[in-house]
């Protein structure tokens, strides 16, 4: 799995993810509706019933900007995956 998420492979995702926020937000913010941009809505439903979704937000933040160099799992690459997805399963 190592082979394919090189550093540079990582980097690009990281890099297409934002732009992918930037420009939804950009068109969002062109439209006629008032306060309707992903800050805006993510606020709203997180207000609401999914609280978690601060959460799940967070830890993907620090996931793909506060990366380390020696992985906490060792070779299991799915352990983080599936501890996220008891969590926030759990959260909801």
């Amino acid at each position: 799995m190592s082979e394919i998420f090189t550093q540079k492979v990582v980097w690009i995702i990281v890099q297409v993810c934002i732009g992918i926020i930037i420009l939804l937000n950009l068109i969002l913010n062109l439209n006629k509706v008032k306060n309707d941009t992903v800050n805006n809505r993510l606020s709203i439903w997180a207000s609401g019933k999914y609280f978690f979704i601060t959460f799940f937000w967070g830890v993907l933040g620090g996931h793909f900007f506060l990366g380390s160099a020696k992985p906490l799992f060792c070779c299991n690459w799915w352990l983080p995956v599936a501890l996220l997805v008891v969590i926030t399963g759990i959260l909801m």
